[in-house]
Formats: C-alpha cells, sequence, structure tokens
C-alpha cells in the first residue's frame, strides 16, 4: 500500500485519512501553549462532478492555478487558488488527447500517456485530531473523494470529490520555545 506522509499528517492510499500526529507529554504541553494544530478547510468551489482527479498545481504570472481533469470527458478546468479562501474558476477546456496532465506552462499542457483515462474510485477522507491522546476524535469527513494533492510551499491540500474543490489548511501550533529563542536573537543580536 502507497502512503504518502506530510507534515504531522499521514495519508495512506487505501484509506486515506488524515491524522495529526501524537504528541509526546513535554512537546504537548510546549505545543497547547500556543495553541492547537489543525487541518481547516479555507476555500470552497462548487466545481463537482463525477471522475475528476489528476489534480495539478502551477504558477503563471504570479498566479496560482489548480489543474483538475475529469477521465470521462477529458475535460481540464483550470481554478486560480492564488488566494485560498476565494477559488475562482478560470475555465473549462475539453481536449481529444488523452492522457493526464505531466506539466503546465502559462498557456501549454504537457499531457502523458495515450490511454483512456481510469475512472477514479472514489474514497473517503478523516480529519483525525489526536490533540487529546486519551479520547481521539473525527474532526471532519469528505466522502466521495476521487484525488488529493499537496501543495507543501503554501501549507495546502486540495480535495475533490462530487461537490466540488476543497481546499484544506495546516495550521501548526505556535512552538513557544521557538518564538522565545527567536525574540531573544533579535533583542541581543540587532
Amino acid at each position: 500500500m502507497k502512503q504518502f506522509i506530510i507534515r504531522n499528517v499521514l495519508i495512506p492510499a487505501a484509506g486515506l485519512a488524515l491524522a495529526v500526529a501524537p504528541l509526546s507529554a513535554a512537546n504537548k504541553q510546549q505545543k497547547t501553549d500556543g495553541g492547537k494544530d489543525s487541518i481547516e478547510v479555507v476555500g470552497y468551489l462548487a466545481a463537482g462532478g463525477t471522475g475528476q482527479r489528476n489534480l495539478f498545481t502551477a504558477e503563471h504570472w504570479r498566479r496560482t492555478y489548480l489543474y483538475i481533469e475529469s477521465g470521462e470527458s477529458r475535460q481540464i478546468t483550470i481554478i486560480d487558488v492564488t488566494n485560498a479562501a476565494a477559488p475562482a474558476l478560470v475555465q473549462q477546456v475539453k481536449s481529444d488527447v488523452t492522457g493526464q496532465v505531466g506539466d503546465v506552462v502559462g498557456t501549454e499542457v504537457l499531457k502523458i500517456g495515450d490511454e483512456p483515462a481510469q475512472p477514479a474510485k472514489p474514497r473517503t477522507v478523516s480529519i483525525l485530531s489526536f490533540a487529546d491522546p486519551e479520547r481521539p476524535r473525527m474532526v471532519r469527513q469528505f466522502m466521495n473523494v476521487t484525488d488529493l494533492l499537496r501543495d507543501r510551499s503554501r501549507g495546502l491540500i486540495y480535495l475533490v470529490n462530487d461537490q466540488g474543490l476543497y481546499i484544506l489548511q495546516e495550521k501548526p501550533a505556535k512552538d513557544r520555545e521557538l518564538d522565545d529563542q527567536y525574540g531573544a536573537y533579535v533583542l541581543y543580536n540587532h
């Protein structure tokens, strides 16, 4: 089984469950003082449909775009996700060329493969909280997820299902010790 490791998040490809890793007692107290770790929905766009998969992001003229393929209709949906809280549909393009998006440069798209796209098997994705190790709880669940993509540079996770595009954001707790060290560095070294 494939597994994708995300900072403080585990996504098994078979079960697709998001889970915040348990913290040690010492680290838990330190993190708790600065807030709590979370994965939150920060944006949504009703761009759902069956068979949406093969998410791909690209930068073009200081904008970030998310490309979503629909295997059944060979349609590519382009969404401006520069502002994750307000994703905007740019356009939907239909292509007779089969394969998956491999790269995007501006208005050029590289398609890989010549086999018809296989429909994605819908899965359930859950956000689990282990903030209280004695009482773990499910924070949120997304049904019929056909694909997800992690944008490491922005701390975002794009997730598509039959209802649309959800944009999740990692929000790690503030590290008080690190903040104190930085404050001391700025105070005494500048």
